[in-house]
């Protein structure tokens, strides 16, 4: 689709991180966007549940045209459900990885956050997209839960991908 590469290092890296570590059978993923990051958690976690919801039908991509929610991971026949709607709708329960991608504004981040975290199980592996100088707002709302509840940030210096073990 000619998708740019859009960060540095972008979230390869911390997914496959997660992945080996934590070995999640369920895993929410917060912004669907084209799918390249169902795509990966599938790659990484055969065997696992994955959910990932978006608000958006349809996404406009670097190539000019719009997509389906999910077309990257649709079109590579990945495994995944999708749930068009908000984190508020998820009735998912004991999630191991979240993975938040979707609104970048503070209130955005810190909804998806404070929810993220009501359907986590102990020990599990939040990660959060888009921490960089672009998005001041999803800076704010992921220092603020994370000092909230005392989480250990972990952050390459090289990355707009970070995540911490929630307690």
């Amino acid at each position: 689709l000619g998708e740019p590469y859009r960060d540095e290092g972008f979230y390869t890296r911390e997914l496959a991180a997660a992945s080996m570590s934590k070995k999640p059978q369920r895993i929410v993923e917060i912004g669907t966007g084209l799918g390249i990051g169902a795509l990966l958690l599938r790659i990484l976690n055969p065997e696992a549940d994955i959910l990932t919801i978006d608000n958006r039908e349809l996404i406009p991509a670097a190539d000019g045209n719009v997509y389906p929610a999910g077309y990257i991971s649709d079109q590579n026949k990945t495994r995944h459900n999708f749930m068009l709607g908000t984190i508020e709708n998820l009735f998912w329960q004991n999630v191991q990885l979240f993975f938040i991608d979707g609104d970048h504004s503070y209130e955005g981040v810190s909804l998806d956050s404070e929810v993220a975290l009501r359907k986590s199980e102990k020990g599990a592996i939040m990660l959060w997209h888009d921490y960089n100088d672009r998005h001041p707002g999803c800076m704010r709302g992921v220092d603020e839960i994370c000092k909230k509840y005392g989480f250990a940030l972990h952050l390459l210096p090289d990355s707009s991908t970070v995540s911490c073990v929630l307690k």
